[in-house]
Formats: C-alpha cells, sequence, structure tokens
C-alpha cells in the first residue's frame, strides 16, 4: 500500500490504488460545504486558528461519521462466548460474514479495511461493550 497525500490548497488527491469508499458519492456531498468552507478560511491570509480549526471539525465529523456508519454491525457479526461470567466475556469477530454482509461493489473496500488498525481498535471497543 503506498502513501495518498490530499493537498487542500489545490484540492487535488493522489497516490495509491484504494479501493472505492462506500457510498462515496453520499460523503463527498456532504463534506463539499465543510471543505469549501475549509479551503476558504486556508486561502485567506487572515483566517484566525479558531476558524480553521472549526471547519477541519466539521470536515472530520463527517468523515468520522461516516466510518462509524461502516462498522455499526459489526456486532451482528459476531460470536460472543460467557461461559465465564460477565467479565469474562469474548467476542470474536467473523470477518467473512461481516465482509459479506456488504454490497458486492463495497467489497474490495471493506475487504482491506477489516485488516487495518483502525478497524481492530474500534470493533474491539465495539464487542467488548
Amino acid at each position: 500500500r503506498g502513501l495518498i497525500v490530499a493537498n487542500l490548497y489545490e484540492g487535488a488527491v493522489t497516490g495509491a490504488d484504494v479501493p472505492r469508499l462506500p457510498s462515496l458519492d453520499a460523503l463527498a456531498a456532504k463534506l463539499a460545504v465543510p471543505h469549501a468552507a475549509l479551503k476558504a478560511s486556508a486561502a485567506e491570509l487572515a483566517a484566525s486558528d479558531a476558524d480553521l480549526r472549526e471547519h477541519a471539525h466539521a470536515f472530520l465529523a463527517h468523515v468520522r461519521g461516516h466510518l462509524a456508519s461502516l462498522v455499526d454491525t459489526v456486532a451482528m457479526h459476531s460470536i460472543a462466548d460467557v461461559s465465564g461470567g460477565a467479565s469474562e466475556r469474548v467476542a470474536v469477530l467473523m470477518k467473512s460474514s461481516y465482509v459479506d454482509s456488504f454490497d458486492k461493489a463495497d467489497v474490495p473496500f471493506i475487504s482491506a479495511f477489516v485488516e487495518t488498525q483502525m478497524f481492530s481498535h474500534v470493533s474491539d471497543g465495539l464487542l467488548s461493550a
């Protein structure tokens, strides 16, 4: 996997081939307004750090929400063992079941996504809750 570079000033993303993100068009529509505000603030010499921070938080909130929507069904694709009592509950994610629950067009992205540290961290948190 290669490095992906997002250039805010030029509005360009370059880098390695990455499978298409599920619901990318819907995410792009949600990001259009915060991206334009962030880009405008970044271009203004007089823009305050607070303005830039506010626009960046709005942009990232949409990205965070979209990624959260990709993992909201993780618990449905796990097997839990509670034989040791509630304090020793262990849940195992059935990755193939989880990946297969997505549309065929989204499977390449999800297959790569489930192998990331970020997915492991988030899914472990969801399954241990």
